[in-house]
């Protein structure tokens, strides 16, 4: 197979590291018109080792009366001063492993803290979640795993392991792992600096047997590069996927936000040092104003007419409607609603007329991560809206819509363009504010308790002095708050 690949692909596959870059990350300029093998990095067989080497190779967790660190001395023989553990020559080597490491240690400067931040637990539970009990070896084969040049698999261990410090390795999550490795607010903060030099994959579980998708939303705000999605089916994913490669430039790679690309060092602010973050809002405005021969769907009986509406949703990196995480509740109360509909248009799907504006504010971390989503929908009984599938939709990124007036292609359940029908609006895009706003506070444990308990065991009691130490815990509890 290695040698078909070489053949298909020629003088354009990457075998060996470019001159410019030979211990870091080459410029996608550097690769134009190259192709890439992203291939698990390969086992590397060791020779049989003594006993002061089954010491040094012990992995954290292994039990030093594992079977696989027993010395073979025959018929219960003593051990010899020279391979009893503390006089082994090969326990010295550690130091200077180290200053190996510390050497190869490059990128950014903030790197020495997701060591601190990401912790040993955290990188140990890996392959339990996601890997059987007995672990597969790793099959590949010598020759294949050398085309992985700048793209070399290996299993994450950790962001301080040395395999996470290597210019070229890829850390592949199936998407429940990565929601593991996520939760914590240093975990995601490990992540953020991780993706800011090296790669990352994060592919569907196994569960997903109808080949539906996630959403790539919430991985390309942790800064990963690779979102592996289910190409056959083109559900919300895939069409969040395609608006964010369908540039202005027609290019293969999208540059990530600046805040996903490098440290942000600001400013000292006594507000954001109280515990205040900062937050972009985005405000635009979409005229829905006609639509041009509209496809009739195959299964819509021929006696019943069509009656169209045209459905707008926005998708931004902050938007946790969907989703169970801590700072879920950071919803702004000004913010617009990110779903709305047009009028029903009766008997007409020739050239329906909508007239209709929505404006909407957003505020989000991430203002280059705002997808709009136009839904045209078929109504039932020409009055009521539904949540039935659309019969054609469209897909773009807010930064890449261009303001005014734009006919909008439409697109088939196939993704598939369809040849004449068209969406007529215009878009305006106002400059994107800046604002503080207050993180919600985390309710203590003791106090969850506390509140239980008081529901749990409260009874009802009209005295005066019940009375008043209820209006006193009352206050003592908002006060915690």
């Amino acid at each position: 197979m290695t040698e078909i690949i070489k053949e298909c692909f020629g003088s354009r596959l990457v075998t060996e590291t470019l001159e410019a870059f030979p211990d870091k990350l080459p410029t996608p300029s550097e690769l134009m018109e190259r192709v890439l093998i992203k291939v698990k990095k390969p086992q590397i067989k060791e020779e049989p080792v003594s006993v002061g080497n089954d010491f040094r190779g012990r992995r954290r967790g292994n039990s030093l009366n594992s079977p696989m660190m027993r010395p073979s001395a025959p018929d219960g023989t003593p051990l010899m001063p020279s391979q009893s553990l503390p006089q082994s020559p090969m326990l010295t080597p550690s130091h200077s492993s180290r200053r190996l490491v510390s050497k190869t240690r490059v990128n950014t400067i903030t790197e020495g803290r997701v060591q601190d931040m990401m912790s040993s637990s955290t990188s140990d539970n890996e392959s339990a979640g996601e890997q059987p009990a007995k672990k597969a070896p790793n099959k590949t084969v010598k020759v294949l795993g050398e085309l992985g040049v700048y793209c070399a698999g290996v299993k994450f261990s950790g962001f301080d392991t040395v395999d996470a410090k290597q210019y070229n390795h890829i850390f592949s999550f199936m998407e429940s792992s990565f929601a593991k490795h996520s939760r914590a607010k240093d975990q995601k903060m490990a992540l953020d600096i991780h993706n800011m030099r090296y790669m990352m994959r994060v592919y569907p579980d196994r569960t997903r047997i109808t080949s539906n998708n996630f959403d790539p939303l919430i991985y390309w705000r942790r800064g990963v590069q690779m979102a592996a999605l289910n190409w056959q089916t083109f559900d919300l994913g895939m069409q969040l996927n395609r608006a964010m490669f369908d540039g202005k430039d027609a290019s293969g790679y999208v540059l990530k936000p600046a805040e996903l690309r490098d440290i942000q060092v600001l400013p000292y602010n006594s507000d954001i040092a109280e515990g205040k973050k900062e937050r972009s809002v985005v405000s635009f405005s979409i005229d829905v104003i006609s639509a041009q021969q509209l496809m009739r769907p195959a299964n819509l009986p021929a006696n019943k007419s069509m009656d169209p509406y045209v459905e707008i949703e926005i998708f931004h990196a902050n938007d946790k409607r969907d989703k169970k995480e801590a700072d879920s509740n950071l919803v702004m109360e000004h913010d617009s609603p990110l779903k709305v509909q047009t009028e029903v248009i009766r008997e007409n799907g020739f050239n329906p007329m909508f007239d209709k504006q929505f404006k909407f504010k957003v505020t989000t971390k991430h203002p280059d991560l705002i997808f709009v989503r136009w839904s045209v929908k078929l109504s039932n009984d020409g009055e009521s809206y539904n949540e039935r599938p659309a019969v054609a939709t469209y897909t773009a990124k807010l930064t890449n819509l261009k303001q005014g007036y734009r006919t909008l292609p439409l697109l088939n359940h196939a993704g598939d363009q369809y040849l004449f029908s068209k969406l007529f609006c215009k878009i305006k895009v106002d400059s994107v504010q800046k604002m503080l706003i207050d993180a919600p506070r985390r309710t203590q444990d003791g106090n969850k308790l506390n509140r239980l308990g008081g529901k749990v065991f409260s009874r009802i009691n009209t005295s005066p002095k019940s009375t008043i130490e209820k209006s006193s815990s009352e206050k003592t509890s908002f006060d915690s708050y």
